[in-house]
């Protein structure tokens, strides 16, 4: 695996002539989210982000910039890189968000709620300065910051965070030795 996706990809061709469907389900609970390339060009996605693409589109992995962005960017040392005219599709979790942001303007992003952006936007991963903001508010000790211009999409439930989530309200063990009912004898 590289940059987080398959090295094999499946691909699907209608030879019958009448119209014909695929369907895709991503790995976790998450929206399916559509791209128009020709619209949005080239993106970078995180790991795990890419599922499918209609067209021409063309899916390589491009090295992040800096060593500290693949140690503590959260995202490794590749991105995956998407280029073309086509459609691809991506997934995200919770609410899905895109932002267009003009030339110079900043987003800050948490490390787990970047889905991906334009090849035009500047991607730096910075300290996040404060004991308190490390330690105490869940926010961890770096995060991304976004530079425009260019599209940013971003998602509110990360599968990190949904597994967190499960396993902090006690879905992913079992206490209980015995299921049902109790029996008198």
């Amino acid at each position: 695996m590289v940059g987080g996706e398959s090295l094999f990809r499946v691909f699907f061709t209608n030879l019958s002539g009448t119209r014909a469907d695929v369907a895709l389900t991503p790995t976790f609970p998450s929206k399916i989210i559509p791209f128009d390339l020709s619209r949005s060009g080239p993106i970078n996605l995180n790991p795990g982000m890419y599922m499918a693409n209609i067209g021409d589109v063309k899916v390589t992995f491009k090295a992040v910039r800096n060593v500290g962005a693949a140690c503590f960017g959260g995202n490794g040392l590749f991105l995956t890189h998407v280029t073309g005219t086509g459609t691809v599709f991506v997934n995200g979790g919770g609410t899905v968000m895109e932002k267009i942001l003009a030339p110079g303007e900043p987003l800050v992003v948490d490390r787990k709620s970047l889905v991906g952006f334009a090849d035009t936007c500047k991607y730096e991963v910075r300290f996040n300065p404060g004991c308190l903001n490390c330690c105490c508010s869940g926010a961890g000790m770096f995060f991304i910051l976004i530079t425009g211009p260019g599209l940013v999409i971003t998602q509110s439930m990360s599968l990190p965070r949904l597994q967190t989530a499960i396993i902090s309200k006690g879905g992913g063990s079992h206490s209980h030795s015995q299921q049902g009912g109790s029996s008198s004898g």
